[in-house]
């Protein structure tokens, strides 16, 4: 408490104005010779700032909720790769309130026709994300739809690091996939069998396959279906005569011996509006192409720590 004898002198400095508001900063210096009713001012005026304080934090928080939404339904690992790291910078610059949610690429297409969504994301191109939408018993044409391109992945063949393989063409790689080729021996490595590990009946990695191999047509693959993609790897890294697919991004090429092709195999990853999309969908693609740009397309470390993070 103070006593009768001491001064309190107020200075009020306005401190840095913003968009909605401006606050006022206090300094307190103390000094002799004040009175009991300037600490009562003191505590008026200290009542007055918070209450303002409360008012603009008020503001702010309804100017928030009345910004308007553009909601993202789709692939998990496009989302985490393509909008969460720039959610904040999106909704900065487009004065947007970005909404992500993460679904199946397939039901995140459904939903957009269905009016549910702005844009679906999905990691694979177009042809790939109506197969998956037709996993969810929806006959869907792609007219009217259209495919936004943002960053694409390297598709890679990849075998045990004892293996002697370096090289292998397409037409020996689909040889394989066929059963045509069993034995290392045919493409001049060791007198040993072929394993085929894939994760690859459905979804981006099969539809890039399907495209770059089988000339878009459904084919019969002679291979042991796994689980997912980082189990196919622990099969490669595990068993001598295994070869398997994965994107680049997956591959730690250390612990696994990429093969070298004749023909690059690439996935795409983006957006699906309906036509061109309205003009909030084209500020947030605008956008995202900006960052990806600024850093000059992402890097394969970048989209490898990315996807490790959302499995």
């Amino acid at each position: 408490m103070l006593s009768q004898h001491e001064t309190i002198k107020i200075y009020l400095l306005p401190s840095r104005s913003s968009i909605f508001s401006a606050t006022l900063g206090i300094i307190i210096i103390l000094n002799s010779g004040t009175t009991f009713a300037d600490y009562n001012f003191l505590k008026d005026l200290m009542r007055i700032n918070i209450s303002l304080v409360s008012i603009i934090a008020v503001f702010l928080s309804c100017n928030a909720l009345l910004a308007e939404e553009l909601t993202v339904y789709g692939s998990r690992i496009a989302a985490n790769i393509l909008l969460t790291p720039y959610k904040k910078t999106l909704e900065q610059k487009t004065g947007l309130n970005v909404r992500i949610e993460e679904k199946n690429c397939g039901k995140g297409l459904c939903d957009l026709l269905e009016g549910k969504c702005d844009v679906a994301l999905a990691v694979g191109d177009l042809n790939a994300t109506l197969d998956a939408a037709r996993k969810w018993d929806r006959d869907i044409a792609s007219t009217n739809l259209f495919y936004h391109p943002i960053v694409s992945d390297d598709i890679v063949f990849f075998v045990n690091t004892f293996n002697v393989i370096e090289k292998l063409s397409i037409a020996q790689i689909k040889d394989i996939l066929t059963g045509k080729i069993t034995n290392w021996k045919a493409v001049g490595g060791d007198d040993a069998p072929i394993q085929v590990y894939m994760d690859v009946t459905a979804g981006p990695i099969y539809s890039a396959i399907k495209t770059s191999l089988f000339d878009n047509q459904d084919h019969p693959l002679n291979c042991a279906r796994v689980s997912s993609i980082n189990q196919a790897i622990d099969y490669v890294i595990k068993y001598k005569g295994a070869i398997s697919v994965a994107p680049l991004s997956h591959i730690n090429q250390e612990k696994v011996q990429i093969i070298q092709t004749d023909r690059k195999i690439e996935r795409q990853m983006g957006a699906i509006t309906h036509g061109q999309g309205s003009e909030k969908v084209q500020k947030l693609l605008d956008v995202i192409s900006a960052e990806i740009k600024k850093t000059k397309s992402l890097s394969r470390h970048q989209i490898s720590r990315k996807i490790t993070a959302s499995l």
